[in-house]
Formats: structure tokens, C-alpha cells, sequence
């Protein structure tokens, strides 16, 4: 029987006849999910809400390169897919 509590931070390698899944495209997805709170929060500020539309824009359009780099490797895209609907949620705000 093995033991499956050891060794839980190593990443689990895929089965036989598996792809295994290449992080392509977080590193974006990570900087368009910073970008996209960054301007939620201006968003809600009155007054500075208008500033947050260039760091929206910029958060959209890191997420979808991302979104496709991912797709193009059959490769996870939550945190992609955060970024981009909360950066769409905060610049609609905007207007």
C-alpha cells in the first residue's frame, strides 16, 4: 500500500497515455488577476474610478493572451479566467 501523505507538495506526475498539463500562460495570469483587483479597487473610488480604465484595459488584454497560450497547450486557465472577468466586471464599472 503506498503512502500518498508524503511528499504532498511534489506535483503528481500523469498516467500512462496522459499529456501532462505545462503552466502556459499563469505568469500572465497572475499579473492580469493584480492588475485586474488593482483596478477594481479604483473603480469604486469616486472621482479616481475614470484613472482605472488603463490598467483595465491592460488587465484584459494580458488575460486573453494568456487564455490563449493556454489553450493552445491544454493547460489550466482559472486563474486566467479570474483575471479576466473580474478586470471586464471593473472597467464595465467604470463607464
Amino acid at each position: 500500500m503506498e503512502d500518498f501523505t508524503a511528499n504532498t507538495s511534489q506535483p503528481r506526475e500523469p498516467l500512462p497515455g496522459q499529456n501532462p498539463r505545462l503552466p502556459a500562460g499563469q505568469n500572465l495570469g497572475i499579473a492580469a488577476l493584480i492588475t485586474a483587483i488593482v483596478t477594481f479597487v479604483l473603480s469604486v473610488i469616486p472621482c479616481v474610478g475614470i484613472i482605472a480604465i488603463v490598467p483595465g484595459i491592460i488587465a484584459i488584454v494580458l488575460a486573453s493572451i494568456g487564455l490563449s497560450q493556454a489553450s493552445k497547450t491544454d493547460s489550466t486557465s482559472g486563474v486566467l479566467t479570474n483575471g479576466l472577468i473580474l478586470s471586464d466586471v471593473a472597467t464595465i464599472i467604470d463607464f
